[in-house]
């Protein structure tokens, strides 16, 4: 009888590390644990964006991760998981960070990638479409939905892109919370849209006390150096032939 068990152990260990080796393959092959779980500056670096530390600001999550704990909040039944959240040092203002996956530098020559205004404006509108859930499921905007959702969003000076983040521009909109409090703390929100000189983005989502929602250009201002556009020195060949 005890053999019998031994040997029984034996095969159910056997094939859970089958399932195992099938598992981690699956995993490998997809590159799963790359964009799921790395750290979000390794992400960032992999977008061509530098991740700089600072003081003022506290990692509160370096991984990909809910925007906040609270099942039923709609920001976080809205905008998801994200791939990582700092903490002002006040403790009244919460920021997480999304980034694109990984971008090829080769691809950065395509002509989608040179900075093309209008490109970047219906993107925009889609993103803040898609943060809304505007208009009707499974069905695409009419013109006058995204005149609608132009008037949501807020485009920051260049000087303003490139001073804090080197980047080129910057877009912001509101956060609906829709009445509800989030974190117990958290009634008011901000997203903000930077791109670099190719249109590589990155999102950052605001999160905020009633009080601080009014000191939103000073924690926008605070992330100065933190995330850097790198100056890639491409080739201009694209739009020149």
């Amino acid at each position: 009888m005890l053999f019998v068990s031994l040997l029984l152990g034996v095969q159910i260990q056997a094939q859970v590390t089958k399932e195992k080796s099938y598992m981690q393959k699956l995993i490998e092959e997809n590159n799963i644990p790359n964009y799921k779980y790395e750290k979000f500056w390794t992400l960032l670096d992999r977008n061509y964006i530098t991740y700089t530390p600072s003081e003022k600001w506290e990692v509160v999550s370096d991984s990909m991760t809910a925007i906040c704990s609270d099942k039923n909040c709609p920001i976080r039944n809205i905008l998801g998981r994200k791939d990582g959240k700092l903490a002002y040092k006040d403790g009244k203002c919460l920021v997480a960070i999304e980034v694109n996956k990984p971008v090829d530098k080769m691809k950065l020559h395509s002509p989608l990638f040179p900075y093309k205004y209008e490109k970047i404006r219906q993107n925009m509108l889609n993103h803040v479409g898609n943060c809304y859930e505007w208009g009707k499921k499974f069905r695409s905007r009419s013109m006058q939905d995204f005149k609608d959702l132009e008037m949501l969003i807020t485009r920051y000076p260049a000087d303003s892109a490139k001073s804090i983040f080197k980047g080129t521009t910057m877009f912001i909109y509101p956060l609906d919370f829709k009445g509800e409090i989030c974190e117990e703390k958290y009634r008011y929100g901000r997203g903000v849209v930077v791109l670099g000189k190719y249109n590589v983005p990155i999102y950052l989502y605001f999160l905020m006390t009633a009080d601080s929602i009014n000191d939103f250009d000073k924690y926008l201002a605070e992330l100065k150096g933190m995330f850097t556009f790198q100056d890639l020195n491409l080739k201009e060949n694209v739009d020149s032939k």
